[in-house]
């Protein structure tokens, strides 16, 4: 998974982390849930105030999350993509979305074809 995400860089649009911090009114924007074999994944785009960020959420090691922060809606919505598009080209499947406005499930469902 970490050759899906960069370190740092961007043209000074974006930063990475690796860390967890305190992110303070973060809203949702969108959310998708992927699933391979056991191991489920949630990669979403929050608007935290001016900036938005791209977190990557490993369900089996939380503390391996993975936030990267833009300056734009645009920005950050082309790395989730990004991001997706290479999910499923290593054999991830899209099981579960939540676009702005849709409450969160509980449980992420199989999309139907």
């Amino acid at each position: 998974m970490a050759s899906l995400l960069r370190d740092e860089g961007g043209m000074g649009t974006h930063t990475a982390t690796r860390h967890h911090p305190a992110r303070r009114h973060a809203a949702p924007t969108l959310r998708w849930v992927f699933r391979r074999g056991a191991e489920t994944l949630t990669c979403e785009v929050d608007a935290t105030g001016s900036r938005w960020e791209v977190c990557v959420v490993p369900h089996w090691d939380v503390a391996a999350t993975v936030i990267e922060r833009f300056k734009t809606p645009i920005s950050a919505l082309e790395r989730h993509a990004e991001i997706a598009h290479a999910l499923r080209e290593v054999g991830w499947t899209l099981v579960d979305r939540a676009p702005v406005g849709s409450p969160q499930r509980p449980h992420p469902q199989p999309l139907a074809a």
